[in-house]
């Protein structure tokens, strides 16, 4: 089954760890299942996506 999961920031300061917490939030979400996974964020107003290569 899959899910969506996500987390907004703020502000102008910058998230310290990002790649941390993004990590983390991928590894918890892949428990549901990863069959559809992937990344979508919006950086300078530009919507980015891609997937996530499985190990």
């Amino acid at each position: 089954m899959c899910g969506l999961y996500g987390f907004l920031h703020y502000g102008n300061n910058t998230i310290r760890n990002l790649s941390n917490v993004t990590n983390s939030l991928a590894e918890e979400a892949a428990e549901r299942d990863t069959d559809a996974t992937g990344i979508a964020f919006n950086y300078k107003g530009q919507l980015c996506s891609g997937t996530v290569n499985r190990a």
